[in-house]
């Protein structure tokens, strides 16, 4: 069972959302108040680890299944995610399926979009 905090509300159609990616909920990581010591003022409330098996991560649902972004296809390899927050940090899990892993940009800022990746766009309004 998932508390009321957790439950998904859709979202209501905004003017560009036929241009915009998908958007998923980052759901109220719990308080962080017990971690904190006077020598460290923000520490994460969960180790960063690529473990997503935590009771941390347990009672927040996974996003859709991504599709590819320009054509809305269906990849033949997995990715999905699961966000939350607290007053210092957002949490990003995701968990993506690949056989091949590679990389050729080699500069800073290089634009990465054009080649297979993953991305985290915030909306801070």
């Amino acid at each position: 069972n998932q508390s009321p905090a957790n439950t998904m509300v859709p979202v209501e159609p905004r003017p560009y959302d036929a241009i915009y990616p998908r958007q998923y909920i980052a759901y109220r990581a719990p308080s962080t108040a017990a971690l904190k010591s006077s020598s460290l003022p923000s520490s994460p409330a969960v180790t960063i680890d690529g473990n997503l098996d935590k009771p941390f991560w347990n009672d927040v649902e996974w996003s859709e299944d991504f599709v590819d972004i320009s054509t809305e296809m269906i990849p033949k390899f997995r990715t999905k995610v699961k966000m939350r927050w607290d007053d210092d940090f957002l949490y990003v899990g995701a968990y993506m399926e690949e056989t091949d892993v590679w990389g050729t940009l080699t500069e800073h800022n290089s634009v990465i979009f054009h080649d297979n990746d993953f991305e985290v766009f915030v909306d801070t309004d």
